[in-house]
Parts: C-alpha cells; structure tokens; sequence
C-alpha cells in the first residue's frame, strides 16, 4: 500500500489500521449507508470497489486485510470532496 492511502486512512479513519478484516468491512458498509442517498456518490464508491476487485481478481468478500485497507482508501478518495 502507497503512502498516499495510508496517509488518507490516518486522516479519516485511523481506526481501521487497528481493525481486522470484519472491522473494516463494517466500516465499507456504514460507508455505504451513510452515501445511499446521495447516487452520484454510491455509484463511485461501487466502481472503485469494482476497480479493485478488478485489480486483485477477488470479489471483496474475499479480500486480505490490506487489500481492504486499500478499498478502504479509495472510498475514501471517492467520498472526500
């Protein structure tokens, strides 16, 4: 993982580099929950978890703890405007 996601995830979200893989899916899916309403916004958080399922050939559910940290940031990306 780049400085630059890890430095993303220091400043939104800290907490997910002490969680394990469930802890930070919880995280994705209140993530998801809390951007439901706004469209434009779900829509980007799903393709760059498409992205990164692309990107790895593993569906998130399957995905390690890094991978999801990575997601992680991403949607972080997405949603920090």
């Amino acid at each position: 993982m780049s400085k630059w996601y890890i430095d993303k995830i220091k400043a939104a979200a800290p907490e997910l580099f002490d969680g394990n893989t469930a802890d930070i899916m919880d995280w994705i899916d209140n993530a998801f929950a809390m951007y439901a309403e706004d469209e434009d916004t779900a829509a980007k958080m799903d393709d760059a978890i498409r992205e990164q399922e692309e990107y790895y050939g593993v569906e998130i559910d399957y995905m390690s703890r890094n991978q999801l940290l990575t997601v992680a940031a991403k949607l972080i990306d997405v949603t920090d405007t």
